[in-house]
């Protein structure tokens, strides 16, 4: 074989090698991250054994242990969990905080907040097709509003409903398993911040993700529809009855592919009139813009101090909780 030949076969064994090496790379890139945390079965639906109440408006809220072994932005989660008591299904408002490992006087237990309470938008709720104790078993796929950042240690994982439209529809994070071996979860019934007063072995299903939930491009000849993401406002500290604390100002989106217009905000509960809140400063946004108001806590009695706080539109509404804690003068 000439030498001319040689170079020529080598030349295209390494355009192979290229081209291989290129469409392999490629592949990675587009490969979407591993998961941050796996809890329980992670993606495998299993026949839960338990299942904890996680409910604002019980109000028992449940956090359970996790370990990350780098840094990390949670985007998403998913998880699963059941309706105690009644079968018909109202409006989700999930919450998820992240709390430290730092409770010097009761390792068994939450300490200190890492993060505030972020709203979930959950991106899909679907029927697992198993039940719990003659309940359905839902899956849900949920975006957080705003990402948390994690350093490399351990954490404890809250994630919580509130159901208060619908007194029958406690909801409750199902447990795959309940062994010695299993992850510590404890138990608020105040609020999911804590404190935290107790806790059990067991191993709640859910899934810390990286990335985003997202529905496919929409083609030329649709346009998904007007969608309203709240931010969800923090828990206001404890105010004199009578005074009026801080203003929170919290953004509305519009993630959606249409315009929305007619945004104006409505507060409903018994406490609604210790809640002050101003309109929107855009009664209307394109797909991607967004606004802001604000809301302060102006309590009437005190105790705790609750209601739901509705931006009202051309899309679904969405409600948010308000809480706030209030002192005699």
């Amino acid at each position: 074989m000439s030498r001319s030949s040689l170079i020529a076969i080598s030349s295209l064994l390494s355009t192979i090698v290229l081209l291989f090496g290129g469409v392999k790379s490629a592949f990675s890139q587009n490969s979407p991250p591993p998961p941050i945390f796996v809890g329980g079965p992670g993606a495998n639906i299993v026949a839960p054994i338990d299942a904890f109440s996680s409910d604002s408006d019980t109000p028992s809220c449940r956090a359970t242990e996790f370990e990350l072994a780098a840094s990390a932005t949670i985007r998403s989660v998913t998880f699963e969990g059941t309706y105690a008591m009644a079968q018909t299904i109202g409006t989700d408002v999930f919450t998820l905080q992240i709390l430290n490992d730092d409770n010097v006087d009761n390792g068994d237990l939450p300490g200190s907040a890492a993060s505030p309470p972020v709203a979930l938008e959950v991106f899909s709720r679907r029927d697992t097709g198993i039940d719990e104790f003659g309940l359905d078993v839902y899956r849900y796929e949920a975006n957080l509003v705003a990402p948390i950042e994690l350093g490399a240690g351990s954490y404890w994982l809250s994630i919580a409903n509130d159901t208060r439209d619908d007194d029958d529809d406690d909801w409750r994070w199902t447990v795959a398993t309940r062994d010695l071996s299993d992850p510590l979860t404890a138990q608020s019934t105040t609020s999911q911040s804590g404190p935290y007063i107790s806790s059990l072995r067991g191993n709640p299903v859910f899934t810390l993700l990286a990335t985003v939930f997202a529905p496919p491009p929409p083609s030329t000849s649709f346009r998904t529809p007007a969608r309203t993401v709240v931010q969800w406002p923090r828990p206001f500290p404890l105010t004199q009855i009578g005074k009026r604390s801080r203003p929170q100002t919290l953004r509305i989106s519009n993630r959606g592919g249409a315009p929305l217009g007619g945004l104006r905000v409505v507060a409903a509960g018994k406490a609604r009139r210790d809640f002050l809140f101003s309109q929107p400063a855009r009664k209307s946004l394109a797909p991607g813009a967004s606004t802001a108001f604000k809301v302060s806590f102006r309590p009437r009695a005190k105790g705790v101090r609750k209601a739901a706080l509705t931006v009202r539109s051309s899309a679904p509404a969405v409600r948010a909780a308000l809480s706030g804690r209030a002192a005699a003068r």
